[in-house]
Protein backbone atom coordinates (compact mmCIF):
# COMPACT_ATOMS: atom_id res chain seq x y z
CA UNK A 1 0.00 0.00 0.00
CA UNK A 2 1.42 3.36 -0.68
CA UNK A 3 0.48 6.65 0.77
CA UNK A 4 0.22 10.30 -0.85
CA UNK A 5 2.67 12.45 0.24
CA UNK A 6 2.18 14.82 2.77
CA UNK A 7 3.37 18.66 2.38
CA UNK A 8 3.67 20.96 5.37
CA UNK A 9 1.35 23.85 5.56
CA UNK A 10 1.85 27.40 5.61
CA UNK A 11 3.17 29.20 9.21
CA UNK A 12 0.33 30.60 10.83
CA UNK A 13 0.42 34.51 11.83
CA UNK A 14 1.97 34.89 15.30
CA UNK A 15 -0.29 37.03 17.59
CA UNK A 16 0.26 40.40 19.20
CA UNK A 17 2.67 40.95 22.41
CA UNK A 18 0.21 40.70 25.67
CA UNK A 19 -0.11 43.82 27.82
CA UNK A 20 2.72 44.46 30.26
CA UNK A 21 1.95 43.96 33.92
CA UNK A 22 2.25 45.86 37.06
CA UNK A 23 5.59 46.57 38.56
CA UNK A 24 5.74 44.76 42.01
CA UNK A 25 7.43 45.65 44.89
CA UNK A 26 11.19 45.21 46.27
CA UNK A 27 10.67 43.07 48.41
CA UNK A 28 10.17 43.04 52.19
CA UNK A 29 10.43 46.15 53.79
CA UNK A 30 12.85 46.36 56.21
CA UNK A 31 11.72 49.50 58.90
CA UNK A 32 8.25 47.55 59.05
CA UNK A 33 9.27 43.91 59.41
CA UNK A 34 10.76 44.06 63.08
CA UNK A 35 11.90 40.85 65.06
CA UNK A 36 13.58 39.65 67.90
CA UNK A 37 15.48 36.54 68.51
CA UNK A 38 16.64 34.72 71.64
CA UNK A 39 18.06 31.68 72.94
CA UNK A 40 19.02 29.52 75.57
CA UNK A 41 22.60 30.12 77.04
CA UNK A 42 23.21 30.46 80.32
CA UNK A 43 20.31 27.61 82.17
CA UNK A 44 19.82 24.20 80.75
CA UNK A 45 16.20 23.33 80.43
CA UNK A 46 15.47 19.58 81.16
CA UNK A 47 12.53 17.47 80.44
CA UNK A 48 12.42 14.75 83.82
CA UNK A 49 13.40 11.39 83.50
CA UNK A 50 9.37 10.32 84.16
CA UNK A 51 7.99 7.75 82.46
CA UNK A 52 5.80 8.45 79.09
CA UNK A 53 3.70 11.94 79.36
CA UNK A 54 5.73 13.62 82.00
CA UNK A 55 5.07 17.06 82.82
CA UNK A 56 5.24 19.58 80.40
CA UNK A 57 8.33 22.62 80.94
CA UNK A 58 8.98 25.81 79.86
CA UNK A 59 12.03 26.61 78.18
CA UNK A 60 14.23 28.82 79.43
CA UNK A 61 14.89 31.34 76.78
CA UNK A 62 17.60 34.25 78.64
CA UNK A 63 19.53 35.77 76.12
CA UNK A 64 18.59 37.98 73.07
CA UNK A 65 20.40 37.96 70.13
CA UNK A 66 18.95 40.43 68.28
CA UNK A 67 16.25 43.11 68.95
CA UNK A 68 15.24 45.49 66.22
CA UNK A 69 12.48 47.22 67.89
CA UNK A 70 12.95 47.35 71.78
CA UNK A 71 9.89 49.34 71.89
CA UNK A 72 8.00 46.69 70.73
CA UNK A 73 9.60 43.33 71.90
CA UNK A 74 10.59 42.24 75.59
CA UNK A 75 11.92 39.28 77.17
CA UNK A 76 11.83 38.31 80.47
CA UNK A 77 13.05 35.04 81.23
CA UNK A 78 10.82 32.45 79.51
CA UNK A 79 8.98 34.69 77.73
CA UNK A 80 8.77 37.20 75.35
CA UNK A 81 5.91 40.53 75.40
CA UNK A 82 4.53 41.80 72.30
CA UNK A 83 3.79 45.82 73.08
CA UNK A 84 2.15 46.41 69.49
CA UNK A 85 -0.65 44.68 68.06
CA UNK A 86 -0.68 43.19 64.65
CA UNK A 87 0.05 40.28 62.14
CA UNK A 88 3.29 38.03 63.37
CA UNK A 89 5.70 35.31 62.08
CA UNK A 90 6.26 32.95 64.98
CA UNK A 91 9.35 30.52 64.46
CA UNK A 92 11.18 28.08 66.45
CA UNK A 93 13.83 25.38 65.99
CA UNK A 94 14.71 23.59 69.48
CA UNK A 95 17.57 21.10 69.88
CA UNK A 96 17.79 18.90 72.64
CA UNK A 97 20.23 16.42 74.06
CA UNK A 98 19.25 12.92 74.88
CA UNK A 99 22.22 11.78 77.21
CA UNK A 100 21.35 8.36 76.75
CA UNK A 101 20.02 5.80 74.28
CA UNK A 102 16.48 4.88 73.86
CA UNK A 103 13.40 5.90 72.15
CA UNK A 104 11.73 9.61 73.10
CA UNK A 105 9.66 11.30 71.90
CA UNK A 106 9.47 15.42 72.28
CA UNK A 107 6.11 17.76 71.41
CA UNK A 108 7.01 21.59 71.36
CA UNK A 109 3.81 24.06 71.73
CA UNK A 110 3.68 27.77 71.33
CA UNK A 111 1.27 29.67 73.74
CA UNK A 112 0.16 32.48 73.79
CA UNK A 113 -1.17 34.65 76.68
CA UNK A 114 -3.30 37.40 76.19
CA UNK A 115 -4.39 37.91 79.37
CA UNK A 116 -6.23 34.88 80.40
CA UNK A 117 -3.25 32.66 80.87
CA UNK A 118 -0.83 30.72 78.33
CA UNK A 119 -2.81 28.39 75.97
CA UNK A 120 -1.25 26.55 72.88
CA UNK A 121 -1.10 28.08 69.70
CA UNK A 122 -0.13 27.13 65.74
CA UNK A 123 0.87 23.45 64.83
CA UNK A 124 2.87 21.56 67.62
CA UNK A 125 6.57 20.22 66.29
CA UNK A 126 7.12 17.07 67.27
CA UNK A 127 10.46 14.35 67.26
CA UNK A 128 11.05 11.35 67.46
CA UNK A 129 14.05 9.38 67.90
CA UNK A 130 15.60 5.73 68.99
CA UNK A 131 19.08 6.80 69.98
CA UNK A 132 21.57 8.53 71.91
CA UNK A 133 21.38 11.38 69.16
CA UNK A 134 20.55 15.21 69.15
CA UNK A 135 16.85 15.72 68.20
CA UNK A 136 15.42 18.86 66.98
CA UNK A 137 11.53 20.51 66.50
CA UNK A 138 11.07 23.29 64.52
CA UNK A 139 7.69 24.78 63.16
CA UNK A 140 6.63 28.39 62.26
CA UNK A 141 3.20 29.65 61.61
CA UNK A 142 1.77 33.70 61.49
CA UNK A 143 -0.42 34.51 64.22
CA UNK A 144 -2.04 37.87 65.20
CA UNK A 145 -1.32 38.99 68.64
CA UNK A 146 -2.76 41.89 70.71
CA UNK A 147 -1.03 44.94 72.68
CA UNK A 148 0.60 43.25 75.42
CA UNK A 149 0.46 39.59 74.47
CA UNK A 150 2.95 36.83 76.29
CA UNK A 151 4.69 34.33 74.02
CA UNK A 152 6.48 31.14 75.70
CA UNK A 153 8.17 27.71 73.84
CA UNK A 154 7.18 24.35 75.95
CA UNK A 155 8.82 21.16 75.84
CA UNK A 156 7.32 18.11 76.63
CA UNK A 157 8.12 14.27 76.55
CA UNK A 158 5.62 12.02 75.67
CA UNK A 159 7.96 8.86 75.03
CA UNK A 160 10.79 7.64 76.99
CA UNK A 161 12.11 7.63 80.74
CA UNK A 162 15.55 9.59 79.97
CA UNK A 163 16.84 12.70 80.56
CA UNK A 164 16.35 15.27 77.33
CA UNK A 165 18.20 18.54 77.60
CA UNK A 166 18.16 21.56 75.79
CA UNK A 167 21.46 22.10 73.60
CA UNK A 168 22.48 25.47 74.64
CA UNK A 169 23.27 28.06 71.82
CA UNK A 170 21.88 25.95 69.42
CA UNK A 171 18.05 26.57 70.33
CA UNK A 172 16.45 29.64 68.83
CA UNK A 173 13.04 31.53 68.79
CA UNK A 174 11.96 34.51 66.77
CA UNK A 175 8.87 36.67 66.83
CA UNK A 176 8.81 39.02 63.42
CA UNK A 177 6.32 41.65 62.68
CA UNK A 178 4.50 40.96 59.53
CA UNK A 179 1.98 43.40 59.55
CA UNK A 180 0.12 46.02 61.75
Amino acid sequence: MTFPRAYAGDQGIQGDTGATGAQGDDGVDAASHTYIRVSESTTDTQLGAGTGSGTATVINFDTENKNTDTGNFSLATEEITVADAGEYCIEHIVHWNPGTAGRRQIRVAVQIDSGSGFSNAGPFSWSDQDAAERVSNQSSFTTTLGAGDKVRLEGQRNVGTMTTTVSRNQTSFTITKIAP
